[in-house]
């Protein structure tokens, strides 16, 4: 063990399926390391998020797993790239440098085959930082994947990757490749919100479901702090059972004492979401101010999700978000998503929200 090796979770399970559940544990250097590393892998089989996880997504699974030693790649960033499977001429790619919560630094490029230029301005969530000859590069290694149909023909692949050197971690099966021709009705209204980032395929008509109403840790903590952002502090008010939420929060220190404020809201979100998952016990519409600093897992925490209406993120494509997203039929985001009004209008367990996308463009507006 001359250089480090990185000890991998490796289970059937895992095609297509219970992206970041089992562990993965970098930078292994000596035997004692490889041994923990191996137990924790081990463990992680046997674990009641992975429990959890099987049972919501109707697998029934044991705790058998096998662990695969490697050498790790040298590369200076790890990162992911997928096509669109309802808009197949984009392709994002992210990669990111640093480990730690606060220290990772993300960079993204949207690549359009049918533009001249690249990347996309202003569409989604995304933000230049890789250079286009490096995107270039990395989008023909995703074509040569493609190309190789018994992976998953008619899919979208996710494809994780280290660069440079260019190293291939996994691919694995996202979404069905499929496509609309329908329109979306035409609105100016202020109470209709509109976005070009989304993910899912509904009908004509749209989806109606009832809303539940969840602010990410990062609007939480300006509303504990008392800071404003970048709007009014109005416009992160709680509303009717978000009350609930608000006293809770300001109950925090006695709560979870000894641990710093992100870790307690986190824990106090998670928490009083998962209590209004238990309370609906139905499909619903989850709208999330964001989802970027949140040390519980959103998707197993709202198992009656169906749609998603999503905020910022900071990187969408992790593992937590990407399952997330693939759990909800259609997810619609935007960066902005706690100042909208139709975020701000809307009473958890009380409203509907109907939500239609053709797959590049979607819309959402209360009933």
């Amino acid at each position: 063990m001359k250089k480090p090796v990185i000890v991998r979770s490796s289970s059937p399970y895992e095609y297509g399926d219970f992206e970041g559940i089992f562990d993965s544990i970098r930078d292994v250097y000596d035997e004692s390391d490889l041994i923990r590393a191996i137990t924790s892998v081990e463990a992680s089989a046997k674990s009641e998020r992975a429990r959890l996880y099987a049972q919501q997504n109707g697998f029934n699974i044991d705790d058998k797993i096998h662990a695969i030693v490697q050498e790790q790649s040298p590369s200076i960033y790890a990162g992911a790239m997928m096509r669109h499977p309802n808009n197949p001429n984009l392709i994002f790619i992210t990669w990111f440098s640093g480990r730690g919560k606060y220290q990772q630094e993300y960079s993204g490029f949207l690549y359009d085959e049918t533009s001249t230029s690249n990347p996309v301005p202003n569409r989604g969530f995304f933000w230049a930082g890789i250079e286009e000859q490096d995107a270039l590069f990395l989008v023909n290694q995703y074509k040569k994947l493609e190309a190789l149909t018994d992976i998953a023909e008619g899919f979208s692949l996710f494809v994780e990757f280290g660069y440079p050197p260019f190293a291939l971690y996994q691919a694995r099966p996202f979404k069905k490749i499929e496509t609309a021709d329908f329109e979306l009705p035409n609105s100016s209204s202020e109470d209709v919100f509109q976005s070009d980032f989304v993910f899912g395929i509904t009908k004509p008509d749209g989806i109606v479901l009832p809303a539940v109403r969840s602010f990410g840790v990062t609007e939480a903590e300006m509303v504990y702090r008392g800071l404003t952002g970048y709007a009014p502090i109005r416009g992160l008010e709680f509303d009717g059972v978000d009350e609930d939420l608000k006293t809770i929060m300001m109950l925090s220190d006695s709560i979870l004492p000894n641990s710093d404020i992100s870790t307690r809201l986190s824990k106090i979100v998670g928490h009083w979401l998962g209590s209004l998952d238990f309370r609906i016990a139905d499909d619903y519409c989850l709208m999330m101010s964001s989802a970027g600093r949140e040390e519980y897992d959103v998707d197993l925490t709202a198992s009656y999700m169906k749609t998603l209406v999503l905020g910022d993120t900071g990187n969408f494509m992790v593992h937590g978000l990407m399952r997330l997203i693939k759990k909800a039929e259609v997810t619609v985001g935007s960066k902005t998503l706690w100042r909208q009004p139709i975020f701000l209008g809307v009473a958890s367990l009380e409203d509907k929200v109907r939500i239609i996308s053709n797959g590049r463009e979607g819309i959402v507006f209360k009933e």
